[in-house]
């Protein structure tokens, strides 16, 4: 095994073998063994790459008897060898001349008696290995940490820059995903003020349009279930806008639609339907039960007077309720729409009875076709007549005088 030294550790041992070779006095060995001993100590040092072994191995053969045991040759032979193969070739040429100029006349320091080159010739190496090296030049072994340094640092180099690329086009990505979001956000406002009554924040007819295309659409609608309209009309509002101004009256029809949509259900949909009418879409609603809803709307709004300042304004309603399917007509024959005109039928009739009243239509008592066509020709005529059957929900008891005469 070659071992090799770094740069470093050559240029602190040199000044220590040229001082050896100087100053240190000649090792006088007493026996063959004593000599033994010390080569195995030398190859020991040689073992761990320790320069020392340079200077001891040179004492050595300066020491050596003429008549040394075979042995002895051998292993300084053997030991000056290792030595040789584990220093540069550099090292050995400044050791050979240091060995020459301290001989006396400049005789070389102890001969090659044994057969191998002297320890300061150029030894046998293996091709490429006895190169000289120019001056300053740097060693294989800084030379491979360097380039695995510039390799690390190339590495770390990319691998920040891929992270900064990879947090910027995140924080790029998190930016594009929150306009998004807002650009959604506020498509959503946009489309909910545009559905919704900008005075009373309830939704208006263009919301209930749109309902009744995806209802007209959905399966849904073939269900056996029934759906009601009510159209409901603040009674004489006129007056309180004649009399009160026009703020007044904005600010009755805003309590109005805060009243209605406290009693209404949940599933229900509450219309600012235009002026001063209200429409109330009740899904899956049993005309029998309409009657309670009709009985809240007319005490919600006009049991207690409506406050605008220091005034105090009675309010009563009219309304007019009429369910589709209607009185089993198919819906293809008698749709939404022809159930809103005669839910507004019905809310004319409830004015003309005294207002604050509620009609609902509950079916009719003769042929379809006969029926529709008096319908048609008076809606009043055909109740009267017996032919639509109706019920009345009456409003708050003397709350219709009041109305008449707001304070």
């Amino acid at each position: 095994m070659m071992l090799k030294y770094q740069a470093p550790l050559r240029r602190l041992a040199l000044p220590g073998i040229i001082a050896a070779l100087f100053l240190a006095p000649p090792v006088a060995l007493a026996s063959d063994q004593s000599a033994l001993a010390e080569l195995k100590s030398i190859r020991a040092l040689v073992d761990h790459a320790d320069t020392e072994a340079v200077r001891r191995i040179e004492m050595v053969r300066l020491a050596l008897p003429p008549d040394a045991s075979p042995l002895l040759k051998r292993e300084l032979a053997s030991t000056e060898e290792r030595v040789r193969g584990c220093l540069s070739p550099g090292a050995l040429q400044a050791i050979a001349g240091l060995a020459v100029a301290a001989a006396p006349g400049g005789a070389s320091v102890g001969k090659p008696a044994l057969g191998k080159p002297a320890l300061g010739a150029t030894p046998a190496r293996a091709p490429g290995l006895d190169r000289a090296q120019p001056a300053g030049s740097r060693s294989t072994a800084e030379t491979i940490p360097r380039a695995q340094r510039l390799r690390l640092l190339a590495t770390t180099l990319a691998a920040v820059a891929a992270a900064a690329a990879a947090a910027a086009v995140f924080m790029m990505y998190r930016r594009a995903q929150d306009k998004s979001e807002r650009l959604a956000q506020l498509n959503r406002e946009l489309e909910d003020q545009a559905r919704r009554d900008p005075l009373t924040r309830l939704q208006n007819r263009r919301a209930f349009l749109d309902k009744m295309t995806e209802r007209s659409e959905s399966p849904a609608q073939r269900r056996a279930s029934t759906d009601c309209i009510t159209l409901i009309n603040i009674d004489n509002f006129r007056l309180v806008n004649d009399r009160l101004g026009h703020d007044v009256g904005d600010a009755v029809l805003a309590e109005v639609g805060r009243r209605l949509n406290k009693v209404v259900r949940d599933t229900d949909m509450l219309v600012r339907w235009g002026g001063e009418e209200f429409l109330v879409f009740s899904p899956n609603a049993h005309p029998n039960q309409m009657r309670m809803m009709l009985e809240r709307v007319m005490g919600a709004v006009g049991s207690t007077p409506v406050q605008v300042d220091v005034k105090s304004i009675p309010v009563t309603i009219s309304a007019g309720l009429a369910c589709v399917p209607f009185s089993g007509i198919p819906e293809a024959e008698f749709d939404w729409q022809k159930v809103v005109s005669l839910a507004d039928k019905a809310l004319h009739h409830a004015k003309q009875q005294g207002r604050n009243r509620a009609v609902a239509v509950a079916g009719v008592n003769a042929d379809e076709t006969d029926a529709l066509a008096a319908i048609e020709s008076g809606f009043s005529d055909a109740v009267e007549q017996g032919i639509v059957e109706v019920m009345q929900v009456p409003g708050p008891v003397g709350a219709q005088v009041r109305q008449l005469h707001p304070a």
